[in-house]
C-alpha cells in the first residue's frame, strides 16, 4: 500500500478543502482502482460541488464548481445540478424603501426639469 496509505491517512487526519480532498482520492482511485477511493471522491466531489454553487448562478465559486465537475466527469458521473439564485429570498437592504422613495423623487424632479426645458 505505501504511499497510497500514506496519501490515504493524510486525507482522514488533516483538514482540507472538499475541492483538494475530492482531487486526491481520484488520483488514488485512478492509481490503484480501489472502491473505497472512488466512493471518497464522489462523497468530496458533491460536497465541493454544493460549497461551490453558494446562492446560485451566477453567484457561484466558478473555480472550485469546475474542479469539483472534473472530478465528477473523470468519474464518468454527471454533477448535480446548479441552481438559479433566487433574489426573492434575500433580506431587504435596510432604508431600501426611503432610498428607492429618495431616487423616485430624484427622478421625477429630472424629469420635471427636462420637460420644462423642452417647452
Amino acid at each position: 500500500m505505501g504511499h497510497f496509505g500514506a496519501a490515504r491517512r493524510w486525507l482522514t487526519e488533516e483538514a482540507v478543502n472538499a475541492v483538494s480532498a475530492a482531487e486526491a482520492y481520484l488520483g488514488l482511485f485512478q492509481g490503484e482502482g480501489a472502491a473505497e477511493d472512488r466512493a471518497a471522491a464522489l462523497a468530496q466531489a458533491r460536497i465541493a460541488h454544493e460549497e461551490a454553487a453558494g446562492d446560485g448562478e451566477p453567484w457561484v465559486d466558478r473555480w472550485r464548481l469546475t474542479r469539483a465537475t472534473a472530478v465528477f466527469t473523470a468519474l464518468g458521473e454527471a454533477p448535480p445540478p446548479v441552481p438559479v439564485y433566487d433574489e426573492t429570498t434575500d433580506a431587504p437592504i435596510p432604508y431600501e424603501a426611503e432610498i428607492r422613495a429618495w431616487v423616485d423623487e430624484l427622478n421625477a424632479a429630472k424629469a420635471a426639469g427636462k420637460a420644462a426645458a423642452n417647452d
